[in-house]
């Protein structure tokens, strides 16, 4: 079980999700129709620092670090609105 955190990003999508951005690291994103709830993170290991939303190109930008590097790199990735 988690604990709570501290939200310290919110981002609209589309008008159809909601990103929030956790002070533990955790990026969750919500459906606002399905009120589904699924996880930026791609494992327990990573943090994720930032997220921005590309209206150009229809994508989220997500800024990372990982406990495998000592969180000393970041690392940026794009994921499609159409993915999620």
């Amino acid at each position: 079980m988690y604990k709570r955190s501290q939200v310290l990003e919110i981002v609209s999508v589309n008008n159809q999700y909601v990103v929030c951005l956790l002070e533990n690291g955790r990026c969750s994103i919500h459906q606002k129709q399905t009120k589904q709830i699924l996880f930026f993170n791609k494992s327990n290991a990573e943090y994720i620092r930032s997220i921005f939303h590309n209206r150009q190109n229809g994508s989220v930008i997500i800024v990372s670090v990982t406990a495998k590097d000592e969180c000393n790199s970041l690392k940026c990735r794009s994921v499609s609105v159409a993915d999620i």
